[in-house]
C-alpha cells in the first residue's frame, strides 16, 4: 500500500505487530483494538473516525478505501493530503473514493458557526 495516512507515527510496524499479538492474547489492549476494528468494517457510518486509524493498521483495499470515504463524510480539509494521495493508489476502488470524497469537501460550503464577542 502506498498511502501513508498518519506519518506522525513513528514504528508502524511496531504497532501492528503490538496489535496483532494483543488481538491473540486477550488481553484488554486486543479486545479494544478488535472492538475498534468490528465497529470500522461493520459500522463505518456509525464510528467515522476509526475507519482511518483501522485502515493505517490493517492497509486492507477495504479498509483504506472506507477510510477514503469516511474522510470525506467528515469533510475536514486537513484530509485533503491524504486523499489526493489515494487518488494514485493501485486499488481503482480507492481511487474512486479518494476522488468523490475530494469533490465532497472542495463542494462543501462554510457552516457559518462564527461567534461574536463584544
Amino acid at each position: 500500500m502506498g498511502i501513508e495516512l498518519a506519518p506522525y507515527i513513528q514504528d508502524l510496524d511496531a504497532l501492528r505487530a503490538k496489535l496483532a499479538r494483543a488481538a491473540c492474547d486477550g488481553s484488554a489492549m486486543g479486545q479494544l483494538w478488535l472492538s475498534v476494528k468490528n465497529r470500522a468494517q461493520q459500522a463505518p457510518d456509525a464510528f467515522p473516525w476509526f475507519v482511518p486509524f483501522v485502515a493505517l493498521v490493517t492497509g486492507e483495499p477495504d479498509d483504506v478505501r472506507a477510510a477514503c470515504k469516511a474522510l470525506g463524510t467528515i469533510g475536514d480539509a486537513a484530509s485533503l493530503p491524504v486523499l489526493e494521495q489515494a487518488v494514485g493508489d493501485q486499488e481503482w476502488c480507492t481511487r474512486t473514493e479518494a476522488a468523490r470524497s475530494l469533490a465532497a469537501i472542495a463542494s462543501a460550503k462554510p457552516t457559518g458557526t462564527a461567534v461574536c464577542i463584544q
